[in-house]
């Protein structure tokens, strides 16, 4: 019943979370009635890899402090190097997608750090599997991903999507990703869409007007714009001017062929535009922005923490407020009380 109630969005949380590495905490929204199934994902997972040895295929094991003295340690005749994995997938249509990359992702993750075990260990794609499962399982939806690697002495954060990772420091926040959405890839998919028309169907155009045109506007001269154009021009608008723009709407309310509001992620493979039925595939991938932080070049402190959440927090809370609450929340205990990992004052200055 609380979880069909519109007014209460209780938080979830992990009854034991001594069991997550490096005092990781996880937080999750109660769906309130949205859908049958809940669409969001997450994956935390040590893994490690092995030269002269075995290379490891089961990233899942208990958690250990990642020292740099341990990052090359000999085990049972050669060298392992273990990597920690923490992933958020905010699901949409279905919860298929999200589950699959929950599940998988980090083999697929792991079977490529394999592949360049000799630049990472010298001596002494990612939608390819949620493609191949499209055709085997019944998998609904799609999911954006968000992922971030310690490997190394460095923090890799790759994105795909609308989720948003920040470094929240004592001197304030540091957003590690940037937000995919139709407002911000516009010129992108509208690009796209000039280069290959025939993706728009009979409804849909690449063209930018300063505002839609209307069949009032129809032989009137109105400012527009081709995908490749900086600027403005005029043009005297015709019936096929009438058409709906391939992104439609602004900032939040955009869509992808009125229909979507995500442009990077998993899945989607079947979704198709409410206005002429084509399919959105195209405008969409899976290619994630990758950052990469030297932590052996910054004074890494216990008031570091990385922040990982969907948009549904980044739509109600700005990076600098939530490094502020982070902050506040450690600096509310003791530096020698175990407690601040276990719980988390509620800050209410902003």
């Amino acid at each position: 019943m609380v979880a069909g109630d519109h007014n209460i969005r209780p938080i979830i949380v992990p009854r034991d979370i001594s069991k997550l590495p490096w005092n990781t905490g996880y937080a999750e929204a109660v769906n309130a009635g949205k859908s049958l199934k809940n669409e969001d994902q997450s994956a935390i997972y040590e893994g490690f890899l092995e030269r002269n040895t075995r290379v490891s295929t089961s990233p899942a094991k208990e958690a250990t402090d990642l020292t740099a003295e341990s990052d090359l340690a000999d085990s049972a005749g050669g060298y392992r190097l273990p990597y920690y994995y923490f992933a958020i997938f905010d699901g949409h249509a279905g919860s298929g997608a999200a589950v699959s990359a929950a599940n998988q992702l980090h083999y697929i993750l792991h079977e490529k750090l394999v592949d360049i075990i000799d630049h990472l260990m010298p001596e002494n794609e990612l939608e390819t599997v949620p493609e191949e499962d499209r055709f085997r399982y019944k998998i609904t939806g799609g999911c954006t991903a968000l992922v971030a690697l310690f490997i190394l002495g460095k923090l890799f954060v790759a994105n795909a999507g609308d989720c948003r990772a920040v470094w929240c420091r004592e001197t304030g926040a540091v957003d590690m990703s940037n937000d995919f959405t139709p407002e911000t890839e516009r010129r992108r998919i509208r690009k796209l869409a000039a280069l290959k028309p025939e993706l728009l169907g009979a409804s849909f155009t690449a063209l930018d007007y300063l505002r839609r045109p209307t069949k009032n506007d129809i032989g009137q001269r109105m400012l527009y714009r081709e995908p490749y154009m900086t600027g403005w021009a005029y043009k005297t608008i015709a019936e096929d001017d009438l058409k709906v723009p391939v992104v439609f709407g602004d900032g939040k309310r955009s869509r992808v062929l009125a229909t979507i509001g995500v442009t990077r992620g998993f899945g989607d493979h079947d979704l198709k535009a409410q206005l002429g039925g084509v399919p959105i595939k195209p405008f969409l991938t899976s290619q994630p922005e990758v950052r990469i932080l030297d932590l052996e070049q910054e004074s890494i402190t216990e008031l570091d923490v990385l922040v990982m959440g969907s948009d549904g927090l980044w739509d109600v809370t700005s990076s600098d407020i939530a490094a502020k609450v982070v902050l506040s929340s450690i600096q509310g205990f003791l530096p020698e009380d175990d407690s601040r990992y276990k719980y988390r004052d509620i800050y209410s200055g902003y």
